[in-house]
């Protein structure tokens, strides 16, 4: 299968002079983690979600004038090296390959010079199970959640959802589940905080996570969850035992799983 078969190619896009303003307007309107920034029809970068947080802490420009904040303005003082690319002939390994040494979670596809699609770590997903499932995932009992989760800090319900934001940059996660008396309670995103940002007061973060958890048991194989995600729309599954948090699978450690180990044949 080519990136061609499963790149985006409607995508939201930047001019490297555009403020830092209008992104925020953008990834406030959908579920974007990724802007594209172009430069006279060609790829000038890319832009994520989370570097826009560590650069305005979610503020527009006036925002942060009024509060005596020295921060970039335009979208080219973010972008600063020219992103890993991909043609739209490359084999979807490839950009599983590509995203997992890179550690980025987007990739722009290029034909010549010209941009013509992105790829995602949801779209590998989709693309991993849309295939020969038991060919693409192997043998279940060697490829269980409980070998690919990850330990990971948690905030607490009545946490200002300020810290929690914090948090996630600190740790470099898009994820922070939330618990109490260790058992799960919810889970809260990078997107879903920016709300954390848009009034006077902190809000908790009870007020902003997500209480419709889907979870999984440790046990359970990880082509299971990687249809959950799927099936759910989600990046990431909170891992239970017996009520109890015990860690966190996200997309990223599925998409790994998918590069380290060779394909069956079938």
């Amino acid at each position: 299968m080519q990136v061609a078969q499963i790149m985006a190619t409607d995508v939201a896009t930047l001019s490297p002079d555009d403020t830092l303003d209008r992104a925020l307007e953008l990834f406030e309107g959908g579920e974007l983690g990724h802007l594209v920034v172009l430069w006279r029809g060609g790829l000038f970068g890319l832009l994520s979600e989370r570097e826009v947080a560590r650069a305005t802490g979610w503020k527009t420009a006036q925002e942060r004038r009024n509060l005596g904040i020295d921060s970039p303005l335009l979208v080219r003082e973010l972008v600063r090296e020219r992103a890993v690319t991909l043609t739209p002939e490359h084999p979807v390994e490839a950009a599983a390959s590509m995203m997992v040494g890179k550690r980025v979670g987007a990739i722009p596809i290029l034909q010549g010079s010209l941009f013509v699609g992105l790829v995602t770590t949801r779209d590998l997903l989709a693309a991993f199970r849309k295939r020969n499932p038991a060919a693409e995932w192997g043998v279940a009992e060697d490829s269980k959640v409980s070998d690919y989760m990850r330990a990971t800090v948690t905030a607490r319900p009545e946490q200002p959802a300020t810290e929690a934001a914090s948090l996630c940059l600190q740790e470099s996660q898009r994820f922070l589940p939330v618990t109490s008396q260790e058992k799960v309670v919810g889970i809260v995103s990078e997107h879903d905080l920016r709300r954390a940002f848009e009034g006077q007061e902190p809000e908790p973060v009870s007020g902003v996570m997500a209480t419709n958890l889907v979870t999984i048991s440790p046990e359970e194989g990880l082509a299971k969850a990687a249809d959950s995600m799927l099936k759910h729309d989600v990046g990431a599954l909170p891992v239970v035992r017996e009520n109890s948090f015990v860690g966190l699978l996200t997309e990223d450690d599925i998409i790994q799983h998918c590069t380290s180990r060779p394909r069956a044949q079938g």
